[in-house]
């Protein structure tokens, strides 16, 4: 029997609906025997033996949500005792052993099955499931298949991203630093196979945390915005461009340490995929990532070794211009014109005009506003312009 806020359930109301549909549907579906069974995994102690099954209570009362407010539910198989106007239940509840199935029979105990599977907060939680052997040997089915693409995309020469399809290695690279591949660019293609396949193995074993897993893997193997945004981000992180403070939970650009998102601290284990998460809905965030990746790519002049002459054999008297001579030549060829290094020549800037200012570069629009002290950091390309636009009227 099923009660509900202290009586017996009227088949007549929404509840006694919602009953009727469940019987009528769900129920029907639904093969005879009904088998419940632990939603926990079977542990197994330090010694290699499996641990005892644990027994729980499962309550026979429980309060939800309704459209009307809570509502509490109650089931007994026993007829309970009415006393002052109360129902007073004597079957509060039974035992259940995580080892063993609970087996019911959809005839003789609808009403059972309709409480733990549709209001039992034990199944709500997942300590105790409805078996479903094909809904079970699909999922199985489906993991085994998402296990085949992914292999067949990352390692295949006939999948759409290899290098054989491409004629180049770019995609492979590209959706591989998308996944947290790091310094892809110096791995072989070889290195960057393996390492994106365990990264995606990785993550999909843990998708509850991470969001991606075989689907979102196999939906990215078409390089799209996003796809290619996350190995921005990954290039970034590796050029060492945007740093993590841990100290700070804060993700912030390394060469001015202008902060670009503080984390929460559920999401430590996935601190790039927050960032990724945060810069893809700020398009501002994403053009300064991008300026920043634009001057790294100038690099660093090289260093080159200067050869320094060897000495002129000294004559026995050296006269005032033997000696000014053997002095210089002493001095290495950079250093002879001037000790200082010379300034970057931005003589062009006094030549700028106002129609020069559209489809001007990132680069050379910030040198026109360190000119005229303007602070470019972390503000848009079309507001700089439109900034120097009041200044240059001609």
């Amino acid at each position: 029997m099923l009660f509900l806020n202290g009586n017996p359930l009227k088949f007549d109301t929404p509840q006694g609906r919602q009953y009727n549909t469940f019987v009528d549907t769900k129920l029907k579906k639904m093969k005879n025997p009904v088998v419940f069974k632990s939603g926990k995994p079977v542990k197994i102690n330090a010694t290699g033996l499996f641990e005892p099954p644990r027994q729980e209570w499962i309550p026979f009362s429980t309060t939800v949500g309704g459209e009307h407010g809570s509502e509490t539910w109650q089931y007994t198989s026993v007829l309970p005792i009415k006393r002052n106007d109360q129902w007073i239940f004597s079957e509060r509840g039974r035992v259940y052993n995580h080892g063993r199935k609970l087996k019911l029979d959809k005839n003789k105990d609808p009403e059972l099955i309709f409480y733990l599977s549709e209001l039992s907060p034990f199944i709500k939680s997942g300590k105790i499931v409805l078996e479903n052997k094909e809904h079970e040997a699909r999922t199985i089915i489906d993991k085994e298949i998402g296990i085949l693409d992914v292999k067949w995309f990352i390692y295949s020469e006939h999948s759409p991203i290899s290098v054989r399809a491409t004629a180049n290695e770019d995609a492979l690279r590209t959706i591989a630093s998308s996944w947290g591949v790091g310094s892809v660019d110096e791995l072989s293609i070889s290195e960057v196979q393996l390492a994106l396949h365990k990264v995606v193995e990785r993550s999909h074993s843990n998708i509850a945390q991470t969001g991606r897993g075989y689907t979102e893997f196999l939906s990215e193997t078409k390089v799209n915005d996003l796809v290619i945004l996350r190995a921005n981000i990954q290039k970034a992180i590796d050029k060492g461009l945007i740093e993590y403070v841990p100290m700070n939970l804060q993700w912030q650009f390394a060469s001015s340490d202008h902060i670009l998102m503080t984390i929460a601290p559920k999401d430590i284990a996935v601190k790039e995929m927050a960032l990724f998460n945060y810069v893809k809905v700020r398009p501002d965030i994403r053009e300064m990532l991008m300026a920043e990746l634009s001057d790294s790519a100038y690099g660093k002049p090289q260093e080159v070794e200067e050869e320094v002459p060897e000495l002129p054999d000294a004559p026995e008297v050296l006269s005032p211009e033997d000696l000014e001579e053997l002095v210089t030549a002493t001095v290495p060829p950079s250093q002879q014109a001037a000790e200082k290094p010379k300034a970057e020549d931005l003589s062009w800037v006094d030549n700028v005009k106002r129609a020069d200012l559209d489809g001007m570069k990132r680069r050379e629009l910030e040198k026109v506003c360190k000119k005229h002290v303007i602070n470019s950091f972390g503000k848009k390309t079309e507001e700089l312009v439109d900034k120097l636009k009041t200044i240059y009227t001609d």
